[in-house]
């Protein structure tokens, strides 16, 4: 558990490190994910559509666990127009890390499809998704998250 804990951490910050991002804010914001998951979420801008995001926070499907998921998001700026700011629609994939007490981790793939609003005069994104997530560690299981949230983009 631990060391699945450890490559998570370390995958998900060497690969969000180095990257540089053309996004209309600071590419780096975090705020709080509620749902499922409920915690912290990060996301860095690596190009003005292509972004990482990560979340670390407790599970409350079945048993209480720890979850943290990590994902390469692609956005689409132009299909819904809006009168300020802006709404992109995105999909992705990643991973998920499930830690639960007294039963076995799981390790799955997860594919995100969600909406943000970007304001037009804060630095903030507010948005909501649905994840179909396809556990493979210890054995294969489909499932679905969903959640809302916002993050601050610092300046």
């Amino acid at each position: 558990m631990k060391r699945i804990f450890f490559l998570c951490v370390v995958l998900l910050t060497g690969s969000v490190i180095p990257l540089a991002a053309a996004h209309q804010y600071n590419p780096f914001g975090a705020g709080v994910i509620l749902g499922e998951p409920t915690g912290v979420t990060v996301k860095y801008w690596v190009s003005d559509t292509t972004a990482f995001d990560a979340a670390l926070g407790w599970s409350f499907e079945g048993r209480t666990s720890f979850h943290l998921h990590g994902s390469y998001l692609f956005h689409d700026f132009e299909m819904v127009e809006v009168a300020k700011g802006s709404l992109p629609l995105y999909f992705g994939v990643g991973g998920r890390l499930k830690a639960r007490s007294g039963k076995s981790d799981r390790l799955g793939v997860r594919v995100p499809f969600g909406v943000a609003y970007h304001f037009e005069d804060v630095p903030v994104e507010a948005f909501a998704e649905i994840v179909p997530i396809i556990d493979v560690v210890p054995s294969s299981r489909a499932s679905l998250n969903a959640a809302i949230g916002a993050r601050f983009y610092f300046e």
